[in-house]
């Protein structure tokens, strides 16, 4: 099971910057065509785009934080992601195997025995004992 979260938790963050970067790019390089795309209305574009832009940039921040989320095995983050992959499954081909695999990856037993156990301590680093001479 700590592999599949894990596997999940880098699709999450990988998601997030790439939709942030898009977001971005998509911000800076629509103004510029608006004439192009709609002559009559350019400011709609305008418009369209930057709202398009802050949809994106909100479900690539929410994907980072639960990428986050799941790394550390928060106890809503696997809720979130079954959420998250249920609202991807339209998107294909691509969020449609993302959603299938978190979907069954997360709604296995396991998964909820894992996620409501705590996380095993860190290990301590034993002190070496220093060199006799």
């Amino acid at each position: 099971m700590k592999t599949h979260v894990a596997i999940l938790a880098t699709l999450d963050v990988a998601l997030g910057v790439l939709a942030i970067v898009g977001a971005a790019a998509f911000l800076i390089l629509a103004p510029g065509k608006s004439q192009a795309i709609w002559p009559e209305h350019p400011d709609r574009v305008i418009k369209g785009a930057v709202a398009l832009s802050a949809f994106a940039f909100a479900v690539g921040v929410f994907a980072l934080w639960l990428g986050y989320s799941l790394a550390t095995r928060q106890r809503w983050a696997r809720m979130g992601q079954i959420v998250f992959a249920a609202a991807s499954l339209p998107g294909v081909p691509v969020g449609t195997v993302f959603g299938l695999y978190a979907l069954w990856a997360l709604l296995r037993p396991e998964a909820k025995a894992f996620f409501l156990a705590p996380p095993p301590p860190e290990p301590t680093p034993q002190p070496t004992p220093a060199a006799v001479q």
